[in-house]
């Protein structure tokens, strides 16, 4: 997972979005956030191997977390 969006993020390298912001610009998706989700994802694997439905969940959780964190990264140190 981890190496495909680290090679899409490397492809589209000074490629505008829609918003007008580059993809791996601050706050954005850099190379250390692709390495924390690849993590996060891992552990979610493994915890719940016998229970796929708390694997998405969890799976989730993370998603919705980390895209908060990027809308407002000092949400958690308020």
């Amino acid at each position: 997972m981890g190496t495909r969006v680290k090679r899409l993020v490397k492809e589209m390298l000074g490629t505008k979005l829609h918003n007008g912001k580059i993809l791996g610009s601050k706050f954005r998706l850099t190379q250390s956030e692709i390495d924390k989700l690849q993590n996060y994802c891992g552990l979610v694997i493994i915890k719940n191997v016998n229970n796929l439905e708390a694997m998405i969940r969890a799976a989730w959780a993370i998603f919705f977390t980390s895209c908060q964190q990027m809308r407002n990264p000092n949400m958690f140190f308020a």
